[in-house]
């Protein structure tokens, strides 16, 4: 929304920038972001002023941005307030006074809900993890869930889930900068609620900072049907590694596997 025009004249240039694993395909005016198992339509964006004006604004891409240019000839003799659309607005699933940071989100077909995690900072030496589950148009259903409120400082909360047995895996870190290890705790998809207590996800064989890591869920409906956690294990300030351990839907562990493990390189 621009309330006013802008003082220096000129068109008017709004950057987008896209993150997405999905391919972005040009068509009918706007681009559709495909994925083997569906995709997002970004339609043909126009610019609509007070009065009813209407123009066309083709986004143009570059790279993994989008650019939406507004020709000074419109913006001279809008009437303003005018909109650039898409209108892309923020939805709050949390309203508590608390400061919160990296957000995760999972997508659950089953129920057409989402889960989304985040830190919920208590003090600067203890962070906690928070799980919170809405609709799909992000309105909050039922109460939040702490994965973590203890004294322990949890950070980088990632969050999968997999169909089997109707549950959910969060992963975060625990423990002061420079002495990390990876944690867990398996998620009750239907009461959102934690099944049994937090485990141990790494094994830290050489007392090495553990960080960075990440969850995937698995699609398939049967016992086999596992978690994929990785993370980053560092040696030196200019040597790091990729670990990678496997998690069922019980919470039994497998064994854990180097998927990087090059010298004096940065694997992240």
């Amino acid at each position: 929304m621009l309330e006013e025009p802008v003082a220096a004249g000129g068109d008017l240039v709004v950057t987008l920038d896209v993150e997405t694993e999905l391919e972005r395909v040009s068509r009918d005016g706007g681009f559709d972001f495909e994925g083997p198992t569906g995709g997002v339509r970004y339609g043909a964006a126009f610019v609509i002023d007070a009065a009813g004006r209407r123009l066309s604004t083709p986004a143009l891409p570059d790279g993994r941005k989008l650019h939406l240019s507004v020709p000074a000839s419109f913006l001279s003799s809008a009437t303003y307030p005018l909109a650039i659309d898409p209108l892309i607005t923020t939805t709050s699933i949390d309203s508590s006074t608390a400061i919160h940071h990296q957000p995760d989100i999972a997508w659950d077909p089953e129920s057409n809900t989402f889960l989304v995690t985040y830190e919920e900072v208590f003090s600067a030496t203890d962070f906690d993890v928070k799980i919170v589950k809405t609709d799909i148009n992000g309105n909050v259903l039922g109460s939040p869930y702490y994965a973590d409120f203890t004294s322990v400082h949890a950070r980088v909360p990632k969050i999968a889930i997999n169909r089997y047995d109707r549950r959910a895996l969060v992963v975060y870190t625990t423990g002061p900068d420079g002495d990390r290890l990876i944690s867990g705790n398996l998620i009750n998809l239907t009461a959102i609620a934690a099944i049994g207590v937090r485990f141990t996800v790494s094994e830290n064989l050489f007392d090495l900072d553990l960080s960075a890591p990440d969850v995937a869920g698995d699609a398939f409906n049967g016992s086999d049907a596992w978690f994929t956690v990785v993370w980053q294990r560092t040696w030196t300030d200019i040597d790091s590694d990729i670990v990678l351990r496997q998690v069922t839907p019980f919470g039994y562990l497998l064994p854990q596997q180097l998927v990087t493990n090059y010298i004096d390189v940065l694997d992240e």
